[in-house]
């Protein structure tokens, strides 16, 4: 198994959609003003990806496609690029723009997928048609698609709720909400179908492992869900030394202002990377801390030795989770309460103390309202205290 270019075409995949390397040669950089060959078009699309620039990139595998009519991979450019620009747009809470081009993203990533997959991604990687890659953006369409008619049919049913059963308009409402709802059950259950598959290729795209955990997780396979995370934090490891090689190898780059690009769109990886470990590493940590309170939950006034046992594992478990996340973005200062909140389980008061401690402390240089977290921070502060006060009298000759 070729590892080393598993973990290339990985970081690629799940982190820009496409796989094109930052090149030394200034002879290779972004071609500026008018261009007549399809291939400048393809570069420059590429780089603009790699730099998060969706619209120019969008732009330039669309001139591209004008040279080059029907280019299998400037169709998946486009496709791709329609989908990340969506997903913003979703993010943002426009949810007709996020309709209208994670719609597009969809038709034309099902245009371009013949209903097959390769068995390996590595073996399909250098084929211009790798079938698997426009069937990822069906699958990641069709989810993010789902999730915008739930929300929908969220907030319809809200304000159906707001204008009371006795309006004339709140029936119809009701019934826009239970489509829209409909709907997104149907294009979940595509999409889960599809990362199924996705997921039984050999070196699966850490994309779909990501997107398959987090299915499972949702339909309440917690194990499978949990390994799933903990496979794609390893890959994204990888990933992250591969990005900061590349990135202490721009050194040796002459050009100024070459370097500097490449610098830049190789620190925004790096971000990329982070961001999403802390949100995986956080959710593994709320996982495992619930998993702890279902069991104590289910194990009676007195738990027994194997129950208080397994719970203090899981609880130990959150607080690594917690900590490795901590540890990659301290600005994430609601990570302390949360680690506190597990250590008091585990009966660490000392370790608990510190971080509630260090949280209000934060907290206060922000300059931050009282609200309910600081509120739980110091019911936790004085149990703590008054605990390990407790333990310290109990030991006293």
């Amino acid at each position: 198994m070729n590892i080393t270019r598993w973990l290339a075409l990985s970081a690629c995949v799940l982190f820009t959609g496409a796989c094109a390397l930052i090149s030394s040669d200034p002879e290779t950089k972004r071609v500026e003003g008018p261009q007549f060959e399809a291939e400048d078009y393809a570069r420059n699309a590429k780089e603009y990806f790699d730099a998060g620039d969706w619209a120019r990139a969008r732009e330039q595998w669309q001139r591209q496609l004008e040279k080059q009519p029907g280019e299998w991979m400037a169709e998946l450019g486009l496709a791709s690029a329609d989908h990340w620009i969506g997903s913003a747009a979703l993010d943002r809470g426009n949810g007709r723009e996020a309709r209208q081009l994670l719609t597009r993203s969809l038709e034309g990533a099902s245009r371009l997928w013949d209903g097959t997959l390769e068995k390996d991604t590595l073996s399909a990687t250098p084929l211009p048609k790798a079938q698997w890659k426009a069937a990822l953006y069906v699958a990641l369409n069709r989810r993010a698609l789902a999730d915008l008619g739930t929300l929908e049919g969220r907030a319809l049913r809200e304000e159906a709720a707001r204008r009371g059963r006795h309006e004339p308009t709140t029936v119809e409402m009701l019934q826009r909400a239970e489509r829209a709802e409909s709907e997104s059950r149907k294009l979940l259950s595509g999409a889960s179908e599809l990362f199924a598959r996705l997921r039984q290729m050999e070196h699966p795209s850490p994309e779909v492992i990501l997107q398959t955990a987090e299915l499972q997780q949702r339909t309440g396979d917690v194990a499978a869900a949990e390994a799933g995370f903990r496979d794609w934090l390893g890959l994204s490891a990888a990933s992250l030394t591969q990005w900061k090689a590349q990135f202490d190898a721009t050194s040796a780059v002459d050009d100024a202002k070459l370097r500097k690009a490449q610098r830049e769109v190789i620190r925004g990886k790096i971000r990329s990377v982070e961001s999403k470990r802390i949100a995986v590493l956080v959710r593994l940590g709320n996982m495992a801390f619930d998993r702890g309170e279902e069991i104590l939950k289910h194990a009676g006034v007195v738990p027994s030795a194997e129950a208080a046992r397994d719970a203090k594992r899981c609880f130990s478990l959150a607080v690594d989770d917690l900590n490795a996340a901590f540890a990659t973005d301290e600005n994430r200062i609601d990570l302390l309460l949360k680690t506190a909140q597990c250590q008091g389980r585990l009966e660490q008061w000392e370790l608990g103390l510190a971080n509630l401690q260090r949280y209000k402390q934060a907290r206060a240089q922000r300059g931050d309202a009282f609200d309910q977290d600081l509120a739980a921070a110091s019911r936790l502060e004085a149990e703590f205290a008054a605990k390990g006060r407790l333990r310290r009298s109990a030991n006293v000759p």
